[in-house]
């Protein structure tokens, strides 16, 4: 799976050269939350800006009890950003704004096509 993820990214939508992130600030992670997810390993990477297409590993990062990174977003200003599914279309992703806590949504920022 990471291997095709990896492909995908470089050779098909080119989201390094779209999106101006540098292809080393890419890191794969297997879970979503837990001790092992992506919460907890951008705590130990210090991140506090983020990418994803999708909500529940924004939401992890945010709120993991096994790690997050909301200190860090705080502190730093960072940024959520919630990027379109395939970087096609016109639309932001959709998520009903019910599902994000007051504070993260001062840091969440939809992305439609990139």
């Amino acid at each position: 799976m990471h291997r095709r993820m990896e492909q995908w990214l470089h050779e098909t939508v080119h989201f390094c050269d779209n999106t101006g992130v540098f292809r080393g600030n890419i890191v794969f992670v297997r879970n979503v939350d837990g001790p092992e997810g992506k919460g907890a390993v951008s705590l130990q990477l210090g991140l506090s800006h983020f990418v994803d297409d999708k909500i529940e590993v924004l939401k992890s990062l945010w709120q993991d009890d096994a790690g997050n990174v909301r200190h860090l977003v705080e502190r730093h200003q960072g940024l959520l950003f919630h990027f379109a599914k395939g970087g096609w279309g016109k639309s932001p992703p959709q998520v009903d704004k019910g599902e994000i806590s007051p504070m993260m949504r001062r840091h969440y920022r939809a992305v439609p096509h990139w």
